[in-house]
């Protein structure tokens, strides 16, 4: 039984199944970040370019793709990192859009930030925690 879990690690580049499927979800997080940052453009002062971020379509799509990776995280003690992560990144996408709406309606000098702000600091931050557990519990190569 320990040959075949040996060999199992070897053939699965010395990770368990459940870190397999806790890197997947970290590349996948990976990539629909550096695809937001893509999308996002702060022009500098004075000039004449158009700002650009993510669209809604964008989060949700990047909010559903993590709900569908952390499904596959079956391993007990890294589940329950992945389907938190999964509930965060699905709670961001809802901040977000209030962010939206709320920064639409406010008077153009008012220069303080709106209500879901502190929401959206706190969610990410714990949307970090999470995935840093499983980086962890799973280290990645690069």
């Amino acid at each position: 039984v320990l040959v075949v879990a040996a060999l199992t690690a070897i053939a699965n580049g010395g990770q368990s199944n459940g870190c397999r499927a806790v890197g997947e979800l970290l590349r996948f997080n990976d990539s629909q970040m550096e695809l937001m940052r893509s999308r996002t453009h702060i022009p500098s002062a004075g000039s004449y370019d158009e700002p650009s971020a993510p669209t809604a379509g964008d989060y949700k799509a990047w909010a559903d793709g993590m709900k569908r990776h952390a499904a596959e995280v079956t391993e007990p003690g890294l589940t329950t990192h992945a389907q938190r992560a999964a509930e965060l990144a699905k709670q961001s996408v809802l901040a977000i859009e209030q962010f939206r709406s709320e920064s639409d309606t406010r008077d153009l000098l008012d220069m303080s930030l709106p209500p879901s702000a502190e929401s959206y600091a706190q969610i990410t931050a714990e949307l970090d925690e999470q995935m840093q557990a499983l980086e962890e519990a799973c280290p990645q190569r690069s």
